[in-house]
């Protein structure tokens, strides 16, 4: 396999070409169009899309094959929204995380 692409005189890296195709979609562009109006809005939407990767990404493989991913990881997040210690957590986690990235531009 190439380790790079050609496309349109620039390089796209494989899994980024991959990356991009499959979250670039109808439903996903139509959520964050709908939904993500304000600044805020955009950041929810950034911290429960890390979470929901992170939560997926830690599911062992025997385990995705015995159960609802797509179900359990509704009901995970939404545990996290309903229960105000844990929506807490997750909001102090996610701004820890914001002012790093702001100190790794700063570097």
């Amino acid at each position: 396999m190439d380790i790079e692409l050609k496309k349109n005189n620039m390089y796209i890296y494989p899994m980024i070409d991959e990356l991009v195709d499959s979250l670039y979609t109808d439903e996903i562009n139509n959520l964050i169009d709908t939904k993500c109006e304000t600044i805020d809005d955009k950041r929810v939407f950034l911290m429960f899309m890390i979470f929901y990767f992170y939560a997926y990404l830690s599911v062992p493989k025997e385990l995705k094959d015995s159960f609802d991913t797509k179900k359990e990881l509704k009901l995970f997040l939404t545990d996290i929204i309903k229960n105000p210690e844990k929506r807490h957590k997750c909001i102090e986690l996610y701004s820890m995380f914001e002012k790093s990235i702001k100190l790794l531009k700063n570097e």
